[in-house]
């Protein structure tokens, strides 16, 4: 519920602030005077509709500072979201929490993990991953995906069904990514001409990110760490 939460935040964030941006340039626009009113036809007048159109499509190619206030705090909103995710939130990896070799025995990992906790039964999603850490494509596919992919796919049995859950997944952080880039190259900010080849860049980053995790060879040594993709 809450990964569905996030992904209509990121998707309609960047059109409710660009209506907010409006709404509160509309707000803050002055009105016209009676002069103007009355002089409608006076080019060079100053306060003239003609050159107000002018100073206002002059202006509008400048930001305005709530624009980049809001360009500033949506660029660190992002940045601590990410921080938090590494710092606080790291990946988990049942063989590196044991200390133990991604080649060790399935009835190793759960004396392990018992003795650790300090109970006599695991949890019915720990016993399900243990028994399918039997199959050595499974281990070579927990290492290529990480512990929320196969944990999470129970019905998951080739390279692609835990590749399309992956995507999904994944695919997750990259909206929120094209979100930053939308509200970076809102209209207004200067910077709109590369909203383009930011978007171009995130979605090149992701196919690449998913080539690369279904193409690359795991390496698993003799003795069973440092395994590499």
């Amino acid at each position: 519920m809450s990964s569905l939460l996030t992904t209509a935040l990121v998707i309609l964030g960047p059109i409710l602030f660009q209506n907010f941006l409006k709404w509160n340039a509309a707000r803050q626009q002055p009105q016209p005077d009676q002069s103007m009113k009355e002089h409608p036809s006076n080019p060079s007048s100053p306060s003239s509709p003609h050159n107000a159109q002018s100073q206002a499509s002059g202006e509008g190619s400048r930001p305005s500072g709530t624009k980049l206030r809001f360009i500033f705090w949506g660029l660190v909103l992002h940045e601590l979201v990410v921080a938090f995710e590494v710092l606080f939130n790291p990946p988990t990896n049942i063989f590196t929490a044991l200390k133990v070799p991604v080649t060790a025995l399935s009835s190793q990992l759960t004396y392990l993990l018992m003795e650790q906790s300090g109970t006599e039964f695991l949890p019915p999603h720990l016993t399900n991953l243990f028994n399918r850490l039997q199959s050595f494509d499974t281990r070579t596919y927990y290492i290529r995906f990480g512990h929320e992919t196969i944990v999470t796919c129970t019905h998951c049995r080739t390279l692609y069904d835990y590749l399309l859950v992956h995507c999904a997944k994944v695919s997750l952080e990259y909206i929120r990514l094209t979100g930053l880039v939308t509200i970076m190259t809102v209209s207004g900010s200067g910077k709109m001409k590369w909203r383009k080849w930011g978007l171009a860049a995130v979605i090149g980053a992701f196919a690449a990110e998913m080539w690369t995790i279904a193409t690359v060879e795991v390496r698993i040594p003799r003795n069973g760490l440092n395994c590499e993709m």
